[in-house]
């Protein structure tokens, strides 16, 4: 989780003068979320940690573009 934790804060931070990387963060945000909640199916939090992963990669291949 502390992976998720810094990609989320780095996103949420970094994001607030890129629209897209601001999406981003808000949508890791989310995920981590659902992530943490207890109430979630483990289908759900399989398919949360696989959509993570990939907006995380999404996210780091935006900053190294810019």
């Amino acid at each position: 989780m502390d992976d998720f934790t810094d990609a989320l804060m780095i996103a949420l931070h970094a994001g607030a003068d890129d629209p897209d990387r601001s999406a981003m963060g808000s949508r890791m945000k989310s995920l981590v979320g659902e992530l943490t909640d207890n109430a979630a199916s483990k289908t759900r939090k399989a398919t949360a940690s696989k959509e993570l992963a990939k907006l995380r990669e999404a996210y780091r291949q935006r900053l190294l573009q810019s």
